[in-house]
């Protein structure tokens, strides 16, 4: 199947006209990983885990005057997970992206098919690249622009299958989603309009038989970006509404401020506060869910770099106070070593034995080298120390210093 899928593609793809253009490029991504606590706080009595996981990409971009027509294929694995004489991959060949993009219109385009989302900070719509697989959507989408302005309007539906009945997607998915998104750019800086209508299957606890099978929340907000002198400030907000996936009314809020200082100089500092907001200790209250969700963002990218807050975790708890401060030093050309210290707080109560709202503080020191325009190399170290109150949210038995190493190698050629 996975020769198949190879020779189809080459196939599809290997076709020139005199206006036409191709391009196939390929990506090598091995990452190490030390864990002693990675994600949610080791427990007692169990031990750290290493491991190697590889990203392997094949891509291919045919251009015509017409149309666009791009391929993106791909093999994770885990190094060790399919015996030396192996017939076949445990994951096998997948397509993390394979869309057609009509050229309309000189404004305007139509994008079909399996595609990244990427917006702005990533904070509410972004690929997860950090994530091996990495994030991709069932989509259409419609893209105008003119000189310094982009509209976007994009709908998806899942099913699982072809069927004869209406069925529940997968785990995580949405059923339904729309989005439409505005964007400016001028001389001293961005701005954006962000709207989603996630439609998310009904969850069957404890709701009315007659509710609609699929939930819809909007999350409505804007994204700014400018430029003071040395100066860079990033500042988004976001308002979530609606019904959560077992109906209950949402109303929760984000916000997000982030400050640097002299961002090209060998030394840049920078300041950051984000605030999530959620149920009070950890519950709903009032049938109310006061917890926002970052849906379908880069979380990696944020609150730091342990994967601690929304990342398959903290969703509907206390919501999050993030406070950070950090620098990036370039001590060459093509390296840089950045170092980020956070501070954690519940932004709602905590349960009633927890008598403070401190959560956890981390340090995140990362290196990154690129060697040449196509290969790079990345060296990582993270530690979190957990409060009792982060235990008591995630597991009573669970250790307070928690820990994570990781080094990452990455080659990305132009093959044609």
């Amino acid at each position: 199947m996975s020769k198949a899928l190879l020779q189809a593609l080459f196939i599809c793809f290997g076709i020139y006209t005199g206006q036409a253009q191709w391009e196939l490029t390929s990506e090598f991504r091995p990452r190490l990983e030390y864990r002693q606590g990675f994600n949610q706080p080791i427990l007692k009595g169990q031990k750290p885990i290493t491991f190697v996981s590889q990203r392997t990409r094949i891509q291919s971009d045919f251009r015509s005057p017409q149309f666009r027509l791009y391929a993106s294929l791909q093999n994770v694995r885990v190094w060790g997970d399919v015996p030396q004489l192996n017939r076949e991959d445990t994951n096998g060949l997948a397509f993390h992206q394979i869309f057609a993009e009509l050229y309309i219109h000189p404004q305007w385009t139509l994008k079909l098919g399996r595609q990244e989302l990427n917006y702005d900070t990533h904070r509410i719509l972004g690929n997860v690249g950090w994530a091996q697989p990495a994030r991709s959507h069932d989509l259409v989408l419609l893209r105008w622009h003119k000189s310094s302005a982009e509209f976007h309007l994009g709908a998806a539906y899942n099913q699982n299958s072809e069927g004869l009945t209406d069925q529940t997607p997968l785990s995580g998915t949405y059923k339904a989603l729309q989005l439409l998104w505005y964007h400016r750019t001028s001389d001293h800086g961005k701005w954006s309009i962000l709207l989603l209508n996630n439609g998310m299957p009904l969850s069957y606890f404890e709701v009315e038989p007659e509710t609609s099978d699929i939930q819809y929340s909007q999350t409505i907000g804007f994204y700014w970006d400018r430029n003071f002198g040395r100066w860079e400030a990033t500042l988004e907000g976001y308002h979530q509404t609606g019904k959560d996936p077992q109906a209950r009314p949402l109303e929760a809020y984000l916000g997000r401020l982030e400050l640097h200082y002299n961002k090209q100089a060998k030394l840049s500092p920078v300041l950051g506060a984000e605030y999530i907001s959620g149920n009070s200790r950890g519950e709903v209250q009032s049938q109310t869910n006061r917890a926002f969700s970052p849906l379908y963002g880069t979380n990696h990218k944020f609150n730091g770099l342990m994967d601690y807050f929304y990342v398959g975790n903290h969703q509907n708890s206390v919501g999050l106070i993030d406070t950070a401060v950090g620098f990036n030093w370039r001590p060459s050309k093509g390296s840089v070593l950045r170092l980020k210290a956070h501070r954690f707080m519940a932004a709602a109560e905590m349960p009633r034995n927890v008598n403070s709202r401190d959560l956890a503080t981390e340090l995140d020191i990362v290196y990154q080298k690129n060697v040449s325009p196509q290969m790079s190399f990345w060296l990582g170290a993270s530690y979190l120390s957990a409060t009792n109150g982060l235990q008591t949210l995630r597991h009573p038995l669970s250790k307070s210093r928690n820990s994570w190493f990781w080094a990452m190698l990455q080659i990305k050629p132009t093959l044609f």
